[in-house]
């Protein structure tokens, strides 16, 4: 224990309900989980307290009633050993650092519930006769807690009269150290009165269990001196107790402050989706190193242009003529050679046609392949980047982008609506259709000739449409094909000539004369004979070489040149198609990206969250609130002051002025932001934490959750845990000075009034009765830096200052006094009812009455003896079942005086 004073130990039982509002289970729950906070808050173990829940089954017989006590006729505080089979070897049920000199028992029962009538009263007889033999060196205080609520079912009359009568028996026992309780305290739902207006009127049972508990908690904080004043001061163990709490458990404030304060941190960093937290410039000027990374010319250079492009020529040979076997041209002027039928014409001009058409498309889809390829692997590196030579690819110029927004290199806005405004900036910047309109203005790329032009084929080539339809392919080929058909054979074409020419000489000349000069004066040619000869038999010659060099040859080369050139310039049109298409596809992946990256954000956005943190504090109840929270008194108005807000003393500093994080702007919740941002743990900023989560490869979906891109669903929720953790160390860190504050430096006069009006003790007593005035008890680790507020009658240091406790006590009496038991006493003959219950033999068996020799019970309405001459036998049974061995007649008065001073009574045996 803190300060190295040792706890006292209690043992709590309860004799309640097994279900409802007010029952074993929920009594226990309330108390323990007050208990085990108090008790990590000062450094004690969990095992200085202990409560156990009486129950019985069947006690209609004195076998069951004894069998029912034995099971808790026992010493919490040493190890128990039974022997039945085997032997069993139990812990102690209380142990710890504790105080074992002294045991601190409370019985907590309920008048409506029949196990507290029948039970509750004669354990506690029990254990104070079995107190020398049980608890040999450690002495025990008993203290009872029983409900008695202002009203109940009148069936329950006659069973309260006899339980209220064995109680005011057992309180007149002529052997004070027989009596069972040191304390007697009762609890009511109602505590306003003249001197109390601002108390509860009236409790649900729910709060009443929270009254209940807190009464005992109260106890239990340590030994008390009102109790010991009630006795010493006003010779009364019977009471009436209220209690209420305030408590300041410093690490669960802290942990609320910066939940606060980190949830609204995530929210921003998750949800906002305006300035400060998103800017459209500060996202243009992040997109700004992608832009310059997306030029159209850079992009156009870097694919189409780039090292290692393929060079290809549309080769001439193909038609520029046969060859024989042995490697020899023979063309189409070979005109006596033996092979030209053969090679030129069988094979060469047959084929020719197929041939070019097969080579064209093999250029068309096997070098555009090839040319494909190549631009998609330099698509590849454009995106990816390269390394010989070094350079970052687009794919990488997004992900920093992206990172710098999470670093600040770009300005303030570092959330993930800001990498989302910059994602849709980059996606802007990336437009394929803008990319193709620049496209079309950059000369290179108009001017791009992928496949070399020979000089022979540039004049065709230009005259050449851009694209070629297949009808147009078709019309081409047919031509050529038309040409080749009428191709004539040299030799054939050359005999028909000569043959044309001598004819030609032998007719044109007679037929000239025949004409000249009726027709046609030719008379200057007919003088020489032998010239128009000559020229009848060469025209015919030289018009079929003319033809065959013009219409033949020339026009097949034609043919076959327009041909060529069209589909080479169709391939050109298709290679910069291509140009664009990748490209496009290029810019339309960097799209992809931002939207994968915004999908990221989003899903990020809804997985990030601030920790929930499994931590043990004080419960809030009717009877017990934390210090910020301020007290509602049950059924009273709520005040306005009910709570208040934050102290001044947890602000921050922002811009070199302090305020709660409540009044903060937006721009002073984002300089928190960004201090988050930038915090690190081993060297790693959180922002680098989260950009490692961005999708690096564009893949996002198929790993982790929220697109984490290559990392596992595992990994990524750790890598969020961890994120979480981060965040919560960083708000919890803001308020660390929360721990140097103390509970008094924050109660106020109006919390403490509220404290006293809760702890007011309840109005149980009956009308006429006088009433004696409350006493009120603190208990709290500095009770002088309270004593002065509250204004107690008795101040209990305890260690602890985290919580401050107020309990209020009436002294009472008689047992009568109660307003319900004195109505029920008016109503019940005593002397009527059969008192053959088995708590009243008991209470008669194990009580004797001043100057009574018999056994009996002192009748609760007129004090008279009741004998219980009538039931002696049951008694007696009773003392044998009991092992009751010692009943003398009252000792002279001296003897008795010294039998009251002992602490033990007559040996009892079960």
């Amino acid at each position: 224990m803190k300060g190295g004073k040792q706890v006292q130990p209690w043992w709590v039982i309860t004799f309640l309900a097994d279900e409802g509002e007010l029952s074993n289970a929920s009594f226990a729950h309330t108390l323990n989980e007050q208990l085990k906070t108090w008790s990590r808050i000062n450094g004690l173990g969990e095992r200085w307290w202990a409560v156990d829940a009486f129950s019985d089954d069947d006690a209609g017989s004195l076998e069951s009633f004894a069998a029912a006590l034995k099971k808790f006729i026992r010493n919490p505080l040493h190890r128990e050993v039974e022997r039945r089979e085997r032997s069993t070897d139990q812990e102690p049920l209380i142990q710890g650092d504790i105080d074992a000199t002294k045991l601190f028992i409370a019985l907590v029962g309920d008048v409506t519930v029949a196990r507290t009538r029948r039970f509750l009263h004669c354990l506690a007889s029990m254990l104070r006769l079995r107190g020398e033999e049980l608890f040999h060196g450690t002495t025990i205080n008993i203290t009872a807690l029983i409900y008695v609520p202002l009203t109940t079912s009148p069936d329950l009359k006659t069973d309260l009269y006899r339980f209220a009568t064995e109680l005011e028996t057992q309180a007149s026992d002529d052997v004070v150290a027989r009596r069972p309780f040191d304390a007697l305290l009762v609890a009511q739902e109602r505590n306003q009165i003249n001197e109390n207006r601002d108390g509860y009127v009236a409790l649900t049972p729910e709060q009443v269990r929270q009254s209940m508990a807190q009464s005992l908690f109260h106890l239990m904080l340590g030994e008390g001196r009102a109790l010991a004043q009630l006795k010493q001061t006003h010779r009364c163990e019977l009471a009436s107790i209220g209690a209420a709490a305030v408590y300041y458990d410093w690490e669960l404030f802290q942990r609320k402050l910066a939940k606060s304060l980190g949830e609204e941190l995530i929210k921003d960093f998750a949800q906002a989706r305006s300035s400060p937290f998103v800017d459209v410039e500060q996202a243009q000027v992040s997109s700004r190193e992608v832009a310059d990374r997306a030029d159209v010319k850079r992009l156009f250079q870097q694919l189409a242009l780039g090292p290692g492009r393929p060079v290809f020529n549309f080769g001439a040979k193909i038609w520029q003529g046969a060859k024989t076997r042995r490697g020899r041209i023979i063309s189409a002027w070979t005109m006596f050679s033996k092979e030209i039928l053969y090679t030129y014409f069988s094979i060469f001009l047959k084929n020719l046609p197929f041939r070019i058409s097969e080579y064209a498309r093999i250029f068309l889809y096997a070098n555009l392949e090839q040319f494909r390829e190549f631009l998609r692997a330099r698509r590849t590196a454009a995106w990816e980047g390269s390394e010989d030579p070094p350079e970052q690819g687009l794919r990488r110029a997004i992900r920093a982008a992206i990172t710098g927004v999470l670093e600040g290199r770009h300005g303030g806005a570092r959330t993930l609506g800001q990498i989302k405004q910059a994602a849709d900036e980059i996606k802007a910047v990336c437009d394929p259709a803008q990319a193709r309109t620049r496209l079309a203005m950059v000369d290179e790329f108009a001017r791009l000739e992928v496949f070399a032009i020979p000089d022979f084929l540039r004049d065709y080539y230009d005259r050449a449409e851009n694209s070629l339809t297949a009808d147009e392919e078709k019309a081409l080929y047919e031509r050529m094909v038309d040409t080749i058909r009428s191709h004539p054979l040299p030799a054939a074409l050359l005999l028909r000539a000569v043959v044309i020419g001598i004819l030609a000489a032998l007719i044109v000349y007679p037929a000239l004369s025949l004409i000249s000069p009726q027709v046609l004066n030719l008379e200057w040619l007919l003088e020489y004979p032998w010239l128009v000869r000559a020229l009848s038999a060469a025209l015919p010659l030289a018009f079929a070489f003319w033809r065959y060099r013009y219409k033949t040859v020339m026009t097949l080369r034609k043919q076959l040149l327009t041909y060529v050139a069209a589909v080479l310039k169709h391939a050109q049109t298709q290679a910069r198609e291509m140009v664009r298409q990748e490209m496009g596809a290029l810019l339309v992946q960097a799209q992809g990206y931002c939207e994968e990256i915004k999908k990221w954000a989003d899903g990020l956005g809804g997985e990030i969250a601030y920790p929930a943190v499994e931590f043990e504090s004080y419960s809030s109840t009717a009877f017990q609130r934390e210090v910020f929270e301020g007290f509602q008194i049950p059924g009273q108005p709520r005040s306005s002051d009910e709570k208040s807000a934050a102290p001044a003393a947890f602000a921050l500093e922002v811009a070199g002025q302090q305020k709660p994080f409540e009044q903060f702007s937006g721009l002073e919740k984002n300089v928190y932001l960004r201090q988050f941002l930038d915090s690190e743990t081993g060297g790693t900023p959180l922002w680098e934490m989260i950009s490692a989560l961005i999708p690096p490869t564009g893949q996002a979906g198929e790993q982790g959750s929220g697109g984490a891109g290559v990392q596992t669903v595992q990994g990524f929720t750790q890598s969020l845990k961890e994120i979480g953790r981060r965040w919560r160390e960083f708000a919890e860190g803001l308020y660390r000075d929360v721990s140097k504050r103390r509970l008094d430096s924050f109660l106020e006069e109006a919390a403490i009034q509220k404290m006293r009006a809760l702890s007011f003790p309840p109005a149980v007593l009956a009308s006429g009765v006088n009433a004696r005035g409350a006493i009120f008890e603190l208990k709290y680790g500095d009770t002088r830096s309270l004593a002065q507020v509250t204004a107690a009658d008795f101040v209990v240091d305890v260690p602890c200052t985290s919580l401050a406790s107020l309990a209020g006590y009436r002294p009472i009496e008689r047992i009568t006094d109660i307003s319900l038991l004195r109505t029920f006493a008016q109503h019940v003959d005593g002397s009527a009812l059969q008192w053959n219950a088995l708590s009243s033999l008991f209470t008669a068996a194990t009580t004797r009455l001043p100057g009574e020799n018999r056994p009996g019970l002192k009748n609760l309405a007129d004090d008279r003896f009741l004998s219980m001459e009538a039931f002696e036998e049951q008694i007696i049974e009773l003392r044998k079942k009991l092992g009751i061995h010692d009943f003398s007649p009252p000792k002279p008065k001296a003897e008795a005086g010294l039998d009251e001073e002992k602490a033990g009574g007559p040996e009892l045996e079960i």
